[in-house]
């Protein structure tokens, strides 16, 4: 999903690793001009989460369940782009 200026891409994915580990959910950004994506988002379990642009260089996610245990990872900026959880 690109930004509304296009300058960066967003996507949420789910991520399966095998029988012996978790699903797990996971949102990743790069600016459009880059091959490499950062994680800025993972959490255990196969609940999603939605990403939407609420500004330019603003992604904001909305986990399908607000447990902050069940999160990994958050990073709250990369490659210009500013990360926020909306915990509903």
């Amino acid at each position: 999903m690109r930004s509304p200026d296009r300058r960066s891409m967003a996507k949420a994915y789910r991520r399966d690793c095998g029988a012996t580990t978790l699903e797990a959910t996971n949102v990743e950004v790069r600016k459009s001009s880059s091959p490499f994506w950062s994680l800025v988002y993972a959490s255990d379990g196969t609940e999603g989460a939605r990403i939407a642009w609420s500004a330019p260089e603003l992604l904001t996610i909305s986990p399908s369940v607000v447990d902050s245990s069940r999160w990994v990872r958050f990073v709250p900026r990369a490659q210009g782009v500013r990360v926020a959880l909306d915990e509903h």
